[in-house]
């Protein structure tokens, strides 16, 4: 993957299966997600890792703990 934000290239490992789930492992950010969906993300999976993804983690501070789930 490619963060179009600063050009760097980034590490990644990638699992995708029917519709909308994804694993993504990003293994130089200590950073693992996974997206369990009816449906494909809109524009695809590199669209919402560089646009949603990528600059969400690179918002966080350094060493943050963070754990999320959509529906609580």
């Amino acid at each position: 993957m490619v963060d179009k934000a600063d050009t760097r290239r980034v590490a990644a490992y990638f699992a995708s299966g029917t519709q909308g789930q994804l694993i993504l492992n990003f293994p130089d950010s200590n950073l693992v997600m996974a997206l369990a969906s009816g449906s494909s993300p809109p524009g695809g999976a590199a669209k919402f890792i560089n646009e949603v993804v990528l600059p969400a983690e690179a918002a966080l501070p350094a060493g943050a703990a963070c754990v999320g789930r959509l529906d609580q």
